[in-house]
């Protein structure tokens, strides 16, 4: 403990938290003969953000990169597993749900979902960040510095085919952004599962009723916001003149 200062071991002290639960999760599965019977997904969607970059250091046991931080496991448990499987591909949070799906074999059209399989063998694997920072086994590309790590020989390859590769990856990163945040927007799943016929006229209507709601809850978070900049404007010419 004394390897690690107060941020790194309250930290930790959560996480004991939740190892407790998960061992009464378990147990409680077990005594109800449902533990063979059910997958447990368990990751993070972040860097543990309220620590300051010592204290996630001392937890790391090690000075981190800027893109270091972002390192995570994902873990997937099933008590039927004999041995463990470890997977060390560069992945991150899409890829969990068509992952979970090849292993249960489970159908599914991979257009509609934008991750891949982290078991595939026969597919990119890359790390995209939010800032456009990407990972992959060629190298590692930091956005807010503009700087290329490359883990193989680029002694082969010109600048110019360098520097398409690296681009056509930030191409891919803007693309899938955008794809994502037209999800939202647009729907999509609602559309598609309506259109295929996978709905029943109470879900649609439901579903229907819930988009109504969130769409007058934004318009009056948007009428509180203009407001709010009228008036700052406002504030700012009356001290002005």
């Amino acid at each position: 403990a004394e390897n690690y200062n107060a941020e790194a071991l309250n930290y930790l002290a959560c996480n004991y938290e939740l190892d407790k639960a998960m061992e009464y999760l378990l147990q409680r599965l077990d005594e109800a003969g449902k533990l063979d019977k059910t997958v447990i997904v368990l990751t993070g969607d972040h860097y543990p953000y309220y620590l300051s970059e010592a204290g996630r250091n001392s937890l790391c046991q090690e000075e981190l990169t800027e893109l270091e931080q972002y390192h995570s496991s994902c873990i997937i448990y099933n008590s039927g597993l004999e041995e463990p499987i470890h997977n060390s591909e560069y992945c991150c949070n899409v890829d969990i749900v068509p992952t979970i799906l090849n292993l249960f074999n489970i159908p599914f059209d991979s257009r509609l979902l934008m991750g891949t399989d982290a078991f595939s063998s026969d597919s990119y694997h890359v790390a995209m960040l939010y800032n456009k920072s990407f990972l992959n086994d060629k190298v590692e590309y930091n956005s807010s510095t503009h700087e290329k790590v490359w883990k193989i020989d680029t002694s082969f390859y010109c600048d110019e085919a360098l520097d398409a590769y690296v681009n056509n990856y930030l191409a891919l990163n803007d693309s899938n952004y955008l794809a994502s945040i037209n999800l939202m927007k647009y729907n999509f799943y609602f559309t598609i599962w309506k259109q295929a016929g996978l709905l029943t006229d109470e879900e649609i209507a439901e579903e229907n009723q819930r988009a109504a709601k969130a769409m007058q809850i934004n318009a009056e978070q948007n009428a509180i916001e203009a407001e709010a900049e009228r008036l700052r404007k406002e504030a700012e010419e009356a001290a002005a003149a």
